[in-house]
């Protein structure tokens, strides 16, 4: 038999080789010709090739196509290289990408959105990532760990191919930095 749809509820979970999927969620749906899934339900995850996406609410992937949209408290996403945490995810991976490179990333949450790449630690509301610009966009509540340096703003926005930053402030007109030398 050649399944085409796996349409499942309750306590459900999908654990296979051949797509190389492990999925967990009270409700999913998996069209498989067309390689897309969607988890629904508290502590749901997926993980494929070398990420894990995890939320309470909704995880949904297009292998094809490269998109992806994590929405719920709890949403986050983890690779090799990036940790990334949000009430609200979204993004496109490079398709045919063995490694799931990621060429857009969108994340919001009202409380606090987390990018952790390499050794930088970005928060801010929201935060944008377009690898073709090699920018990321940081807005409202921004503060930047790298290497020592605490830089914290309204706006911010990092050159990924420089590894260069800007830190601005709308209202109180003031930028916040900490360096600490961590030899002492």
């Amino acid at each position: 038999y050649d399944i085409k749809i796996i349409d499942a509820k309750g306590d459900t979970s999908l654990n296979s080789k051949i797509h190389n999927v492990d999925a967990k969620g009270e409700k999913l749906y998996f069209l498989i010709d067309q390689e897309k899934i969607t988890i629904n339900g508290r502590d749901s995850y997926l993980i494929t090739n070398n990420i894990k996406m995890h939320s309470d609410e909704n995880i949904t992937v297009n292998n094809l196509t490269g998109n992806f949209n994590l929405f719920g408290d709890n949403s986050s996403i983890e690779t090799d290289n990036i940790i990334v945490k949000g009430k609200k995810i979204d993004g496109n991976f490079i398709p045919g990408s063995i490694t799931n490179e990621i060429s857009v990333l969108n994340v919001e949450d009202k409380k606090i959105a987390y990018v952790k790449s390499n050794d930088t630690e970005m928060f801010a509301n929201k935060i944008n990532y377009n690898k073709e610009t090699s920018i990321i966009e940081l807005e409202d509540n921004v503060k930047i760990i790298d290497k020592g340096e605490t830089v914290t703003g309204d706006i911010g926005t990092i050159n990924t191919n420089t590894n260069s930053y800007k830190i601005k402030s709308k209202v109180s007109k003031r930028v916040k930095v900490i360096i600490s030398d961590n030899n002492e």
